[in-house]
């Protein structure tokens, strides 16, 4: 009876020790009370075991990974890494794994759940869920005629792996936050993410802290990308259904911009190729047809060359008003003029025999000068040596003018 109403609930170790003390079994005979005496040394074991090997005593190696913990916003790293991997290829990884198997054994003789049996199953869950992500991962090629280089989940596999995860650590049994936290270790759950600190005192770099520090890490990863993933088959759709429109009556009008319509849906498969790490199998191949079906479409190579045509002659126009508007150009002499200023020295008497503007630019009369410039005047400098080159009388025409403003523009349609 004993044993059939603690099977039900977890229970403290003390608990099970005080009902081996009790003074009515000095007085009766229990017939169980071999099994309640192995249920109270396995569950010991399990308890020593458990801040031993998984949460109290640091894992010694020379793994990187084990000081070196990322904080990036998804499973591909700032500089290309697999971050996943970095977790399952770890030395502290390879640990794990066989210490959660060796007490599993030792948990499974275990007839009743202690608190220290459930936080160690929990931690086989997080375990198992991280597994469960790397079966998910897959880097096959040939999609489209892309040669796909880069580790990825489907977006419904993605999907089901975070509501496990976000099942797996919101529903943590407050006694196993209890235990977690008596060893240092806290977990922090808000709506917007799962955060594991190692508190002052704590052993940051054991293998179970290491394990659930990670999985908060994952969780956060998959959750941005699937948002990624979700914005990106949003816009994806809304191009797919845009083409539907213009393929039931014809009418071009439905796609707007033609153009810029094509130019979408070719940012959105290059987006889907080089940046999502999650990904929607389904509508990227609509998506594809789609891009096949536009370059095949003559109505829209049409209307695609019609707005080019017209891009041309207004940015021809924009070129002609610049340059002969005379509201313009009277605009444009207090810029020149002020560039010309702020490239002179401070004013000074100087009875030297150039008084060119172009003398007072060497780089020993310019003071504080930018980078920018300098490569102004370099500029300049080049240009008028080209035209010596070519043989123009720089005397007989306004050839420095010609330089310095022409230097001008072309650093202003850099900079």
């Amino acid at each position: 009876m004993i044993l059939e109403e603690v099977r039900h609930r977890a229970l403290e170790l003390i608990d099970l020790e005080e009902i081996v003390k009790n003074n009515v079994l000095s007085k009766v005979k229990m017939p169980q009370m071999k099994t309640v005496r192995n249920v109270i040394t396995l569950a010991r074991e399990i308890k020593a075991r458990l801040e031993n090997e998984l949460l109290c005593i640091e894992f010694m190696s020379t793994d990187v990974n084990k000081s070196r913990f990322p904080d990036d916003k998804s499973l591909v790293g700032r500089n290309g890494d697999f971050l996943l991997y970095r977790l399952t290829g770890s030395e502290i990884y390879a640990c794990l794994r066989e210490r959660l198997r060796s007490i599993s054994e030792t948990a499974q003789r275990l007839t009743v759940v202690t608190q220290e049996k459930l936080a160690f199953q929990w931690l086989v869950e997080v375990f198992q869920w991280v597994e469960e992500i790397e079966k998910a991962v897959t880097d096959y090629s040939s999609l489209d005629g892309y040669k796909r280089t880069r580790l990825f989940i489907d977006f419904n596999s993605a999907t089901r792996i975070l509501m496990k995860g976000e099942d797996i650590f919101f529903n943590v049994e407050d006694v196993t936050k209890e235990i977690l936290r008596a060893q240092k270790i806290s977990i922090r759950l808000t709506p917007q993410r799962i955060a594991v600190v190692v508190l002052k005192g704590g052993v940051a770099n054991s293998p179970g802290a290491h394990l659930l520090r990670w999985g908060a890490l994952l969780y956060g990863c998959i959750k941005s990308d699937v948002d990624r993933a979700e914005d990106w088959e949003h816009r994806a759709s809304t191009a797919i259904e845009t083409y539907k429109s213009f393929s039931l009556d014809g009418s071009i009008s439905h796609l707007g911009n033609a153009t810029r319509f094509r130019d979408n849906v070719e940012n959105l498969i290059d987006e889907a190729v080089n940046d999502l790490t999650i990904q929607n199998e389904e509508a990227f191949q609509i998506l594809s047809d789609l891009r096949e079906k536009i370059e095949c479409s003559d109505l829209v190579k049409k209307q695609m060359k019609i707005e080019q045509v017209h891009i041309e002659e207004e940015e021809f126009q924009v070129e002609i008003d610049r340059y002969e508007n005379p509201r313009n150009m009277a605009f444009a002499r207090f810029e020149v003029l002020d560039s010309i200023l702020k490239r002179l020295p401070p004013c000074h008497e100087d009875d030297s025999d150039s008084g060119t503007i172009f003398d007072s630019l060497n780089a020993s009369s310019i003071i504080k000068q930018s980078g920018r410039d300098k490569s102004r005047v370099f500029l300049e400098k080049s240009l008028v040596k080209g035209m010596e080159t070519f043989g123009i009388e720089l005397s007989q025409v306004d050839a420095r003018g010609f330089c310095s403003l022409f230097a001008m523009n072309l650093e202003n349609a850099i900079f």
